[in-house]
């Protein structure tokens, strides 16, 4: 049972080494700036080329409004720099096995694929997240200044200039950003993941205490997990759970401006979710 185990991770390595090998042969964009890759290693596109092109990839709400679709999926293979690349190769290859093990290579590609292209073309988020962090970067009035309390008033009308502020400043900021990154689709994939585990949790529940019924045994043998799958899936949850608070609280502008799309992260991890909760109502219907 170890053996194949092991031998399901090699085929889900080499499952997802050309999806790896596709995003670590495309030049960074610190790598284009500077032009000259790290380690030298090889790539499709010179660093020069990539400097070129890397403006009709990247997302962008402008031109996904002119009908520029590709970008949502494009985008996917463009990072700032090493740093930001092997985080997400990092995170696609920790949280993709769970979506393999259900459907094979599939199950992996489908999801991070459907995620990513999902959260890209959240346009209305993304306006959310923007005016949010603009408001939360601009400072708030303080209950008092030293001994002298500021009226209720005074503090009500900074709030509201504050927010119409940001209301004004939103659209001319996201026409002028630029988005770029697998990290929503490794979200989908560790979506995909909490969701699987929180099903088989409530199956083994309602299904633990009966008899034989349809599907019984199959659903048995199914879930019959050795411990290192159990303690990864415990970690998943873990890691879920600290994931979606920290994004929540900076998509809400609590951090200020980030720079970083937690719309995106969000929408991506709800999409692989909400996949895992389909294929596990819908699948079983299917299958013969």
């Amino acid at each position: 049972m170890v053996g194949g185990y092991f031998e399901q991770e090699l085929e889900y390595v080499l499952c997802m080494g050309p999806l790896v090998l596709a995003m670590w042969a495309m030049p960074t964009l610190h790598e284009a700036v500077t032009g000259q890759c790290s380690g030298g290693r090889q790539t499709l596109f010179s660093p020069a080329e990539m400097l070129q092109m890397h403006g009709r990839w990247m997302l962008n709400k402008p031109a996904l409004q002119s009908g520029e679709w590709w970008r949502a999926v494009t985008h996917m293979f463009v990072h700032k720099d090493m740093d930001h690349l092997l985080q997400n190769l990092r995170g696609m290859l920790a949280n993709g096995f769970v979506a393999f093990s259900e459907f094979g290579w599939q199950g992996p590609y489908g999801v991070f694929f459907c995620s990513g292209i999902l959260a890209g073309l959240n346009t209305p988020g993304r306006a959310f997240q923007t005016e949010a962090q603009l408001e939360g970067s601009l400072p708030r009035v303080p209950d008092r200044l030293g001994p002298v309390a500021i009226p209720e008033t005074a503090r009500g009308w900074w709030d509201a200039l504050r927010h119409r502020t940001a209301q004004a400043s939103a659209p001319l900021v996201e026409a002028r950003t630029e988005g770029c990154g697998a990290s929503a689709g490794v979200s989908g994939l560790m979506g995909f993941g909490l969701g699987t585990f929180l099903y088989q949790l409530w199956e083994a529940e309602s299904y633990g205490g009966r008899g034989s019924s349809r599907g019984d045994g199959r659903r048995r043998d199914a879930r019959q997990r050795t411990a290192v799958e159990s303690m990864a899936s415990l970690l998943n949850l873990v890691q879920s759970a600290q994931f979606l608070a920290e994004e929540w609280r900076s998509m809400k502008g609590e951090a200020g401006l980030t720079g970083v799309d937690h719309v995106g992260h969000l929408t991506g991890f709800g999409v692989g979710f909400a996949l895992a909760l389909l294929s596990k109502a819908w699948w079983p219907q299917l299958s013969p």
